[in-house]
């Protein structure tokens, strides 16, 4: 049973195999002209495909270099693959012609070979009419997502990518047979904006602004309105806090959530608005419950572009490290992140707030001093952990101290006492 178990495995590795892939591909799109000759040239690049598989806050890190690619090859065909949650964020972006959507998760049978088979797909609906000169995909890790299939069945005469970690011989073979230009990242710690640039830097551009920038439409404001009114929410100014996060090791427990509410409240002077996806509703019911009169549960009402508006309004944002936070960061918004990695951590690490924190805006990263055992770097656990080290005291040090060097305008609180101290329930 265990011989036949590992023939099915290898037959399947080999079916979902870049090596297939390329086997199968190159010959059919050297035959109908897709594979141009000759280098790359920037300038003379008439058609370019950009794909990132991640989740929003990653695909809002990009939203600089999208804009710099434009700013480069003003006249050029620009399309952009991001998954569907992430797609309306990028509906109104002024600088790519069209905006697809791919969904990279792993369903069912064989999951691998239907991710592949719906990157074909797509390619072949979407892309290989555009005759697409350059693919590129400005992720600085592990392919986890497998955008370079993507990249690679749109036919694409260049496809960029940064390179696979160097000590994983079989990704790097493999990435290679997708790619023709790899990069390497320079030494150091950088940002992950910063490592967007330098991929334009790579391709030969000069990106000249590093700012991050969301974009809204009329409608947007009109939900953001319909979804206060209905709340009974005066549009005023608000403090932000997002409770969840992408992974649950990511989370602050809602307990402490609960009781930073009352001294937001007390500190600031003014309504919170808990912000989330419907998956989070129970938590913002629960921080709700501490004051109905001034924290409000919109976890799940709003579309992610009027909560961009939202985030106009708010004069601080609180919350884990996730998406939200990096909408918010990229209207302007003072974050205030609590983070699950140790300060003594790499700051290499995917989970570094030096890596992947907000950018461009004022901000301070409450979080745990030193690794809780057992871990020994940053947090291994895939519940909360190493981030329960993190008090109520050390974020609202935090508050203050943005408070202070931002003049943010904190205030009595004009509505009266304070319901409860704590969640219900």
């Amino acid at each position: 049973m265990n011989a036949l178990r590992r023939i099915v495995d290898a037959l399947i590795a080999r079916l979902t195999s870049a090596r297939l892939a390329v086997a199968v591909g190159e010959p059919l799109f050297r035959l109908f002209g897709f594979r141009g000759k000759g280098p790359l040239r920037i300038e003379e690049v008439k058609s370019v495909l950009i794909v990132r598989l991640d989740h929003i806050g990653d695909v809002v890190l990009m939203t600089s270099l999208i804009r710099e690619f434009r700013r480069g090859l003003p006249d050029a065909d620009i399309t952009l693959v991001v998954p569907p949650v992430v797609k309306e964020l990028f509906d109104p972006c002024p600088y790519v012609d069209e905006v697809l959507a791919f969904d990279p998760r792993l369903t069912g049978h064989l999951p691998l070979m239907q991710r592949h088979w719906r990157a074909l797909v797509l390619a072949a609906r979407h892309l290989w009419r555009k005759r697409i000169e350059l693919a590129i995909l400005p992720r600085f890790s592990r392919d986890i997502y497998h955008g370079l299939f993507v990249a690679y069945f749109s036919g694409a005469t260049w496809r960029a990518a940064y390179e696979q970690p160097r000590d994983d011989a079989a990704a790097r073979a493999d990435f290679y047979r997708l790619i023709s230009h790899g990069f390497q990242g320079r030494e150091g710690i950088r940002h992950e904006v910063l490592r967007n640039m330098e991929f334009l830097e790579h391709l030969g551009m000069e990106p000249a602004d590093s700012k991050l920038e969301l974009w809204i439409r009329e409608e947007d404001l009109d939900r953001l309105t319909e979804v206060l009114s209905a709340r009974g929410i005066a549009p005023e100014p608000f403090v932000a806090v997002a409770p969840g996060a992408g992974e649950r090791k990511k989370t602050w427990p809602i307990e402490r959530y609960c009781t930073l509410m009352p001294a937001l409240l007390e500190r600031l002077g003014m309504p919170i608005v808990v912000v989330g996806d419907s998956s989070e509703w129970s938590l913002g019911e629960q921080m709700a419950a501490v004051d109905r009169h001034h924290v409000f549960n919109l976890c799940g009402l709003l579309t992610l572009r009027s909560l961009v508006l939202l985030f106009d309004r708010c004069v601080l944002f609180v919350g884990n490290d996730s998406g939200p936070k990096h909408v918010a960061a990229a209207r302007g918004t003072p974050i205030v992140e609590i983070s699950l990695h140790p300060a003594t951590a790499p700051a290499h690490h995917a989970k570094s707030p030096e890596r992947f924190g907000a950018w461009g805006v004022a901000r301070k990263v409450s979080r745990p001093r030193r690794p809780v055992p057992p871990c020994t770097e940053t947090c291994a656990s895939f519940e909360a952990h190493c981030i329960r080290s993190v008090s109520v005291r050390d974020v609202m040090t935090a508050v203050d101290s943005l408070i202070q060097e931002e003049s943010l305008e904190p205030g009595p609180m004009p509505w009266g006492p304070l319901d409860s101290t704590g969640c219900s329930g």
